[in-house]
């Protein structure tokens, strides 16, 4: 048996945990990208009504 043969199975079982981690992370980064958007927008139009209101 050679070393290759050895590796493959171990990387096969460990590919699609890798793949579930990266998604979720990738995931993640969306939602807190989207929540930080979100607020800033927020912001936004709480400082254009102060200024409405002067």
């Amino acid at each position: 048996m050679s070393i290759h043969q050895s590796k493959m199975p171990y990387a096969q079982d460990l590919l699609p945990n890798l793949t579930w981690a990266i998604w979720g992370k990738l995931a993640e980064c969306k939602r807190c990208k989207a929540r930080v958007q979100e607020e800033a927008q927020l912001e936004a139009e709480r400082q254009e009504q102060a200024q409405c209101g002067e």
